[in-house]
């Protein structure tokens, strides 16, 4: 009897030894499970929204990577949108012209595709699968027959909204400037025991330390920077012998402040009906969107994998790149803030 547990024992330690363990790649129960769950959830609102719906299979790389060649069977339509959708991708899609979101979605639906074809799973367990490239690919359609298929369409209304973005980018280059000029006098004027003046300089500094895309906090920020250079001992301390110096950061304030006030006051006329302006800005903000939730999932996954190069498969480079007029002036700095 004994001998007859021992076997049995000995028996199931070498059924365990055979039997396969999980690879990493491998999707547990658990997240097969919360993948089946986020597929239904899914394909309620896919078909809702009268789309094709793209089912995931344990097993089968989440339905396999969107092909582009295969085209999109159902267009997208904007006005399915509940009207708090189409106002936040309103809101977002007013920022930037269609040529950018046109180019980064090709670019995001490239690069995403490469990456299912290798970590399907992995990335459909951070909310990423071929329905979402396929999404993608239905609003740049979209967005493509409503700009006739000119992928740098511009109307006046995105060329002002590009203008005001660069406005606001360079004026946050000067807000760097005179903060790191400010910054330096402060050391100096603190050894010498200025203390009126190091107060001033902290005043101004700490009332300016964060900044949005907002023209008109900019141009406060820029307004109280540059009061400290009236005080003759911070102005003599950042010229250093040099009195151009304080007197450049200065002419570079007005020209800033100009530039956002021009920027910020052009109400040029869209080319097309009001109607059909608003629905480009809808989806020119979805692809916005997309595109971002797609590089946050890729982020995740690059951090968890230690592969940071997934990283620049998606990097919204197109989306956030200086206009040609930018590049053209030259000249160090950062660049936008990116989403």
């Amino acid at each position: 009897m004994r001998e007859s547990s021992r076997c049995s024992r000995s028996d199931r330690r070498r059924a365990r030894r055979r039997s396969p363990r999980p690879r990493s790649g491998d999707a547990t129960v658990t997240e097969v499970r919360a993948l089946l769950v986020a597929d239904a959830i899914e394909k309620k609102f896919v078909r809702a929204a009268g789309r094709p719906v793209l089912s995931f299979v344990p097993g089968s790389r989440t339905g396999g990577a969107f092909n582009p060649n295969e085209g999109v069977s159902v267009a997208f339509d904007p006005k399915t949108l509940s009207p708090e959708a189409q106002a936040l991708y309103r809101k977002i899609g007013k920022r930037f012209d269609s040529g950018r979101t046109l180019s980064q979605a090709e670019k995001t639906r490239n690069g995403a595709n490469k990456i299912i074809g290798l970590h399907a799973e992995a990335l459909a367990r951070r909310g990423v699968r071929a329905s979402t490239i396929t999404r993608l690919e239905e609003v740049r359609q979209a967005l493509l027959a409503a700009t006739e298929g000119r992928e740098h369409t511009r109307t006046g209304k995105k060329v002002t909204n590009v203008a005001h973005l660069d406005a606001i980018s360079d004026g946050k280059n000067t807000r760097l400037e005179l903060q790191s000029a400010l910054g330096i006098a402060r050391t100096q004027l603190f050894e010498t025991g200025d203390k009126a003046s190091v107060n001033e300089i902290d005043v101004a500094l700490d009332s300016t330390s964060v900044v949005g895309d907002d023209s008109d906090v900019l141009i406060n920020q820029l307004k109280v920077l540059v009061k400290p250079l009236t005080n003759a001992a911070i102005r003599q301390v950042v010229a250093d012998g040099d009195e151009t110096i304080p007197a450049a950061l200065e002419a570079e304030v007005a020209a800033r402040i100009a530039s956002l006030d021009t920027a910020r006051e052009q109400k040029a006329a869209p080319a097309g009906t009001p109607i059909d302006t608003g629905f480009i800005d809808v989806m020119d903000g979805m692809l916005v969107v997309i595109c971002r939730d797609i590089r946050r999932a890729v982020r995740a996954l690059a951090r968890q994998l230690g592969k940071p190069e997934l990283n620049d498969e998606v990097e919204l480079k197109e989306l956030y790149a200086r206009t040609k007029r930018a590049k053209n002036r030259g000249g160090g700095g950062g660049g936008p803030t990116a989403g």
